[in-house]
């Protein structure tokens, strides 16, 4: 569809919400419209195509921000009783005037409301809440929650929440990039003066919305012509249930929330540190850098993966709990490449094996729990994983085999094995790290980089 062109407006306009957004959404309403849905009368493709899958015969539906109520009449015109919510006073003016041209007077309540100030209804009124591109302008993590914690209240327990988004890695906003985030970016778009918050499929099921399981969750990817040019548009839209039901703050006995990881993690970082102490203390001198190269990415390697273990959400108690068993398993591993620096390089190499293997493992039960098809070998041939067990397979046979038995080698080889080893290691962690952060803004790289963007210049994405 393509848009009229609209001045640009200046960057005051960029607020999270509040008055000032408020006074945009009017114009977008009622003068220029810069969003394709503030044009288009027809449902959401994606919820379209998610309500084909899904029943809810005689369910009460919120609509969240519901804009030119195109969402609200679908769902009426399936036989449900919805409640369209916006903050917008033009938004709620044009939906009841559509509400009542279509004769759904008696199945849609339009009611005028701010998020932020909380979700009307008692605990456990709605069967469905839905959300189309609106808690996406929500920039600001702790209205995301309190939102989000919103939802869970409303929601009966057992009750789908639906959320269609904006990916990270839609064309037309990243061209608009404002602001790099620990969960994706945020953009600003000049045309409205509005900012959005842009996240992955997995950032927001995983790390978002973490307890609310995911039922059902689809891709749309396709061209759009904004303003006389063309960009290759991306959305996720998922089906979530509240399977626990209640409050989404509360800490639940789950491993993935870190009650358990966290205090693991800590003390095996604390057993890493005493035990390069000792060593130096009972060496009496630095060791050598070397020695000194293996440790340090030892730690590098544990503190990264804190970090991916911390936020992992368990969905399923066979395979989720298997899950967690690895997790223990694999934390003395982790500490054992500290450890081990002083012995011969190939104990470290086998350990460094062990971990990458183990690890694929645990991936492949992650993937498990959430229906997908992954398959464990595929996995474990990952360009990562192969350089890790060729490091290994090098460092052991240099170890074990004279080099005069290879005459076609150069001995330089033999000599060099355990540098040239430990370089392929380093490569595959930094492989591994920088493949995760490109997938999910919320991998441990990301995550990282994010809270020392936040250390040194503040917290920009709020603002």
């Amino acid at each position: 569809m393509s848009l009229p062109h609209t001045p640009d407006v200046t960057i005051e306009f960029a607020e999270p919400n509040g008055r000032c957004a408020q006074d945009v959404w009017d114009r977008e309403y009622e003068q220029a419209p810069t969003i394709p849905s503030s044009l288009r009368a027809a449902p959401a493709h994606a919820l379209v195509e998610l309500m084909k899958t899904c029943e809810f015969p005689t369910a009460r539906v919120l609509d969240l921000g519901c804009g030119n109520g195109r969402n609200s009449l679908f769902l009426a015109s399936l036989g449900m009783q919805v409640v369209a919510l916006d903050f917008c006073p033009k938004a709620v003016a044009l939906t009841r005037s559509r509400v009542e041209e279509a004769g759904l007077s008696g199945a849609v309540e339009v009611v005028k409301q701010d998020l932020l100030e909380g979700i009307p209804g008692g605990d456990g009124t709605y069967d469905l809440v839905m959300d189309a591109y609106s808690l996406c302008h929500f920039t600001r993590d702790e209205d995301q929650q309190r939102v989000l914690h919103e939802i869970a209240r409303v929601l009966k327990p057992g009750g789908h929440f639906i959320k269609i988004h904006i990916d990270s890695s839609d064309a037309y906003y990243l061209e608009r990039l404002h602001t790099r985030t620990s969960y994706g970016h945020i953009s600003f778009d000049p045309a409205n003066g509005l900012k959005k918050m842009h996240c992955s499929l997995a950032t927001y099921t995983e790390q978002v919305a973490q307890n609310l399981t995911l039922v059902k969750a689809v891709n749309v990817n396709f061209p759009d012509d904004v303003r006389g040019k063309v960009y290759d548009r991306s959305i996720f839209a998922c089906l979530m249930q509240n399977v626990k039901g209640g409050d989404m703050n509360e800490k639940n006995l789950d491993p993935s929330t870190g009650q358990f990881i966290d205090p693991m993690f800590a003390v095996m970082i604390a057993a890493a540190v005493a035990e390069t102490i000792l060593v130096w203390v009972k060496e009496g001198a630095i060791p050598d850098s070397f020695i000194l190269m293996v440790v340090m990415v030892g730690y590098v390697n544990l503190l990264l993966s804190w970090f991916g273990y911390h936020k992992s959400v368990l969905k399923s108690p066979i395979l989720g709990s298997l899950r967690f068993i690895v997790t223990i398993v694999l934390l003395p591993l982790y500490l054992l490449t500290v450890v081990l620096a002083t012995k011969p390089f190939y104990c470290v190499a086998l350990t460094y094996t062990s971990i990458f293997f183990l690890w694929s493992f645990w991936e492949y039960l992650k993937y498990r729990e959430r229906s997908s098809d992954k398959s464990f070998l595929s996995l474990q041939f990952r360009s990562f994983n192969i350089m890790v067990y060729l490091a290994t397979a090098y460092v052991v046979m240099a170890k074990f085999i004279p080099a005069s038995s290879i005459s076609i080698l150069p001995e330089w080889l033999f000599t060099l094995a355990d540098p040239i080893g430990l370089f392929l290691i380093i490569c595959a962690i930094v492989v591994l790290r920088a493949k995760k952060s490109s997938k999910d803004s919320n991998a441990p790289l990301s995550k990282i980089l994010g809270q020392i963007k936040i250390l040194l210049f503040g917290d920009q994405a709020g603002a």
